[in-house]
């Protein structure tokens, strides 16, 4: 293997163009990119001032903003991105493997360690380009692809499959409440809606415990089944947070860019942070507020805007939105139908989470070559 800098086998792509030749369905902004190397997700709205940057197929989209959210994506078409996303294009490697150290703990550990700012830090793109790589021939790097190809496969199947069931769950939504000639408020569907709040970041007795913590900007996720940060017993005594259950739905109140009005569905109990609005819904109601107010999105977003001087979407404000209004023996005949198909969203949402340790897991293995891969035969 070769040392080498990542000057020296990918350089950054910085073509510009003006957002106005932007394509919603290719638009990649840091928002739309998941954390821990989950790829993309949908974008809902797009920028309409000043200038974006282009990228093309196989090229690797990285997340420049707050590195250790470990944000990043092959590019599977050409399309445009922001400008707080860094492209990458190989010039002396294969593109699958570029994709695999930009995607390693170690380079994301690196550009963490180099970024600049506290609040917001930003990867330094001169330091990032001088991290060094052990890079091997071109038939070492086929078969490393070629191994952790088998796993993004399956791991994208299964996201495939959950973003079909998803459509399914929402058109019958979208049938039911075509039926509905009244409006009721989201409160009337809710036992209790509320914020939480975040420990203290300067005491680290608060932080590294075993109890969920969530964050706004988590809620890009439709289903949550983990979180990023965890806190301890002392860090919910010492704090304002407070706990969410498994099918609470919540809501970003507050956050970067578009993540204002994002909403989801938690499938574990968490605290929350104060920028999460938690709905603890009426027996039979939670699949119908997920449906419904994630489809809501643009309005609420309009509706906040016009009845907050800062566009803030708190608890207060959401209950007075107003719903198509069905009874409870409708929502329950909605429920019934979403449940199952909400436990496979579930399931393949823990498979994916087990591949991607894997993945990550055996990674180091292949790159530091303490797995030999020259002793590995590949299926034909």
């Amino acid at each position: 293997m070769n040392l080498m800098t990542l000057q020296e086998i990918s350089e950054y792509r910085n073509e510009s163009l003006p957002c106005t030749l932007i394509d919603q369905a290719t638009y990649v902004s840091t928002e739309s990119m998941l954390a821990d190397k989950r790829g993309i997700t949908a974008i809902s709205k797009t920028p309409n001032t000043g200038n974006v940057k282009k990228y093309y197929k196989h090229d690797v989209l990285v997340s420049n903003i707050r590195p250790y959210f470990k944000k990043v994506w092959l590019a599977e078409y050409d399309g445009t991105c922001s400008n707080d996303v860094l492209v990458f294009h190989s010039t002396d490697c294969l593109p699958n493997f570029l994709y695999l150290l930009l995607s390693s703990d170690a380079f994301f550990s690196y550009m963490t360690k180099t970024s600049k700012g506290t609040k917001m830090p930003r990867g330094d793109k001169r330091a990032i380009m001088k991290y060094e790589v052990e890079v091997p021939n071109l038939q070492a790097q086929f078969k490393i692809c070629k191994i952790m190809d088998s796993l993004q496969s399956k791991i994208k199947i299964n996201q495939r499959l959950n973003d079909y069931l998803y459509a399914c769950c929402l058109t019958k939504m979208q049938e039911v409440v075509s039926k509905a000639s009244e409006l009721m408020t989201v409160e009337k569907c809710c036992d209790r809606i509320y914020s939480g709040g975040t420990p203290s970041t300067n005491n680290p007795e608060y932080w590294g415990g075993d109890l969920s913590w969530l964050s706004s900007g988590e809620t890009h996720s439709r289903f949550i089944i983990d979180t990023e940060k965890k806190i301890t017993e002392k860090g919910v005594e010492g704090s304002s947070t407070k706990l969410a259950y498994s099918g609470d739905i919540v809501m970003a109140s507050a956050g970067q860019g578009f993540t204002r009005g994002q909403t989801s569905m938690l499938m574990l109990n968490t605290y929350v942070n104060q920028s999460v609005v938690v709905m603890h819904p009426k027996e039979g109601y939670s699949a119908y507020l997920l449906l419904e107010l994630a489809d809501s999105y643009d309005k609420l977003r309009v509706w906040s805007d016009s009845t907050s001087t800062r566009g803030s979407m708190s608890g207060k404000l959401l209950k007075q939105f107003e719903i198509p209004r069905i009874d409870q023996k409708t929502a329950f005949k909605l429920e019934r139908f979403c449940g199952s198909l909400f436990n496979l969203i579930e399931s393949n949402l823990r498979e994916c989470k087990a591949l991607y340790g894997l993945r990550d897991a055996l990674l180091p293995k292949l790159m530091s070559n303490e797995i030999d891969v020259s002793r590995i035969e590949l299926p034909k």
